[in-house]
């Protein structure tokens, strides 16, 4: 019984992770109905800047999530600028390419700027201190990660349900020439989907770093669990890309855990990403909309 409440307190904080990059490709498509593969170099940012301010210039904690939050809206405007305004009537797929060969020039700098030792770290939020919940152990910084994500979920439920650039960008997803004609800023709201996925984006980074860490090539890691776990939910809705999160989250915890026993002792944790690569492309095939979505066309 503990270990499985352990999988799953583990499970839980990670996929809230894969649940703000998830809403982040959720945020862009829905708006711009693209799939920005560059929404992982915003995690990696996220996370190496942290690293770069905090661990090695000793900069305040918080002057440095400031900037790092900053420096990557900077860089998500830029990214619909280059990506987006230039080709808005060419076709869906040419702009996807187009956040592909992003991905590839952001982590290139990326490289060059940064260290290429893997794994790196900055100091955590909290002391390494666990609580023992029925046997399982969970730690402050998980606490943390879990609590913040549901915070930014809360905020951005009020930002798109309350508000009226918030309902702006919605009717915008639904229908983008009426979104026009009734006069709605399209570009504004194009704009504002991008630097909001930036900010999931970067959040994620700087609260996963200090836990797993992060190197300068981890965007393409980060960009295929966000992504796998906007499909499992689906990507039409900000619930159910949560949802795909948790899942996705779940799934790994119990794959390790359970892997080996399930299997005789043939598979090994290591094999959980081809696992969930195997899901990935299985849902791709037979549910490409996700379990929650309503939609009928495919992605």
């Amino acid at each position: 019984m503990s270990d499985f409440l352990q999988y799953c307190l583990t499970g839980i904080s990670v996929g809230m992770i894969y649940a703000l990059i998830a809403s982040g490709f959720s945020l862009i498509y829905r708006v711009t109905n693209v799939i920005n593969f560059a929404q992982g170099e915003f995690i990696m940012l996220g996370g190496m800047l942290m690293i770069l301010f905090n661990h090695f210039l000793k900069w305040n904690i918080f002057l440095s999530v400031i900037l790092v939050l900053i420096i990557v809206v900077l860089v998500a405007f830029l990214l619909e600028e280059l990506t987006l305004k230039p080709f808005k009537n060419d076709d869906v797929l040419i702009k996807i390419i187009f956040t592909i060969g992003a991905s590839i020039l952001i982590r290139g700098i990326s490289m060059v700027v940064f260290w290429k030792e893997p794994g790196l770290r900055y100091e955590s939020f909290f002391t390494d201190q666990n609580f023992k919940i029925l046997g399982a152990s969970i730690t402050l910084q998980d606490i943390f990660i879990i609590s913040v994500s549901i915070i930014i979920f809360v905020l951005l439920f009020i930002f798109m349900e309350k508000t009226i650039t918030g309902k702006a960008m919605r009717a915008t997803a639904i229908n983008l020439k009426a979104s026009k004609i009734i006069g709605i800023n399209v570009n504004l709201t194009l704009k504002l989907s991008f630097i909001l996925s930036g900010l999931l984006g970067a959040i994620a980074g700087i609260i996963i770093t200090p836990k797993l860490g992060m190197s300068y090539d981890s965007g393409i890691f980060w960009g295929i669990k966000g992504f796998t776990a906007a499909i499992l939910g689906g990507l039409d809705s900000g619930v159910s890309v949560i949802f795909g999160g948790l899942l996705l989250g779940l799934l790994e915890a119990f794959i390790t855990g359970y892997g080996a026993n399930i299997s005789f002792g043939l598979f090994k944790s290591e094999y959980r990403d081809v696992v969930i690569c195997a899901i990935l492309i299985i849902f791709l095939i037979l549910k490409p909309n996700g379990i929650l979505s309503k939609r009928s066309d495919r992605v």
